[in-house]
């Protein structure tokens, strides 16, 4: 089954006349309805999922909503405070038919799900397995030739051109849930953001300067910016502007990281971030934010932090935000120099 269109004929005098609405599920959800997400490891997809999972509280509010989750993800996912119970795995437990794989499987089918949400974008047997043994009678995830019956509500994506956050619309619609105009947004605690401020406050005492984030990391396609030039512009960006600088990545590669805060001469704001939750907490206390097609820069977007996107050809218009005041891009070409005063505009334009 996938979202489309269903087509209802009426008769009429003037002949058959076609009209079209959007496919639903009756009764999919309901107050008390226990749904189970399933994470796919990218921390981008699961950002994306919040604006439904925030809808099913404000309809339902007895729902019951849960997530399986790395061990990567799960203190953030935690930290928004919409999920009621988390079960996390390891990597090794996803290998299908390994001991692992089945006390994890035990663990989802302890409880009677009603829905469960694959949350990748692509064909993925461990977690199509869990969401079968969850028990849910809807299963709802992406379409491929061997998705059913692990996935009995296979999603086609008609939408790659577009953000890649519209695939929750498409959810919301399959649920007669409309999220065309909820805007994309990761809650964090009151008690740890006053927390972060004050960490950040008593490293950074002076009002006046600004706090610039920046993330080395690899893009959502694949894509690297060089570390020399990245480290050019930030440097040159703090001779401007008074101002520390915060390397953020949601990357767990410890070398790049480590490699570019040594070619920056700025003044740095070295800060503790053990888990992928600290460095979002860091990512909203920034004034600014610097980085290529990252999971941080979408989440830049949602936290509305001014963010400055790098983009490649590579990335294409699809990953860029349908909205956002914050939020400026400029294309990199290879071999194409890219103006620091080009830069700098998109910089000021950000900051007023």
């Amino acid at each position: 089954m996938s979202p489309s269109f269903l087509q209802k004929v009426f008769k009429g005098s003037a002949g058959d006349r076609v009209e079209t609405e959007p496919f639903q599920l009756p009764g999919a959800l309901f107050d008390g309805v226990k749904v189970l997400l399933i994470d796919s490891g990218d921390p981008t997809d699961l950002l994306f999922s919040m604006p439904l999972v925030e809808e099913i509280h404000d309809r339902f509010p007895h729902a019951h909503v849960g997530l399986v989750s790395d061990e990567r993800l799960h203190y953030l996912a935690l930290s928004s405070g919409a999920f009621h119970e988390v079960i996390v795995f390891s990597p090794e437990q996803l290998k299908l038919n390994s001991k692992g794989f089945s006390l994890l499987a035990d663990a989802v089918g302890a409880e009677a799900w009603d829905v469960a949400i694959l949350l990748g974008r692509h064909q993925d047997p461990p977690r199509e397995e869990l969401a079968l043994v969850s028990g849910a009678r809807l299963r709802v995830g992406p379409a491929h030739e061997r998705a059913y019956p692990r996935v009995n509500c296979a999603v086609r994506s008609s939408a790659e051109e577009h953000y890649p956050y519209r695939r929750t619309a498409t959810w919301g619609k399959l649920f007669g849930l409309p999220l065309e105009h909820v805007p994309l947004n990761w809650p964090l605690p009151e008690s740890k953001l006053r927390q972060v401020a004050q960490l950040v406050h008593f490293n950074k005492p002076r009002k006046d300067q600004l706090l610039v984030g920046v993330d080395p990391g690899v893009g959502k396609m694949g894509t690297r910016l060089g570390l020399e030039n990245l480290a050019f512009l930030v440097n040159h960006l703090g001779k401007r502007i008074s101002s520390k600088s915060i390397v953020l990545t949601a990357d767990e590669d410890e070398e790049r990281p480590a490699a570019f805060e040594s070619l920056l001469t700025v003044d740095l704001l070295r800060l503790p971030r053990p888990t992928l939750m600290e460095v979002v907490l860091l990512l909203s206390q920034c004034d600014l934010f610097i980085s290529g097609n990252t999971d941080l820069f979408h989440y830049a977007v949602a936290l509305g932090v001014p963010a400055l996107g790098l983009f490649t050809s590579r990335d294409g218009r699809r990953w860029r935000p349908d909205e956002g005041e914050s939020v400026e891009i400029l294309e990199l070409e290879d071999g194409v120099e890219l103006e620091l005063a080009t830069v700098m505009s998109r910089v000021d334009a950000l900051l007023e």
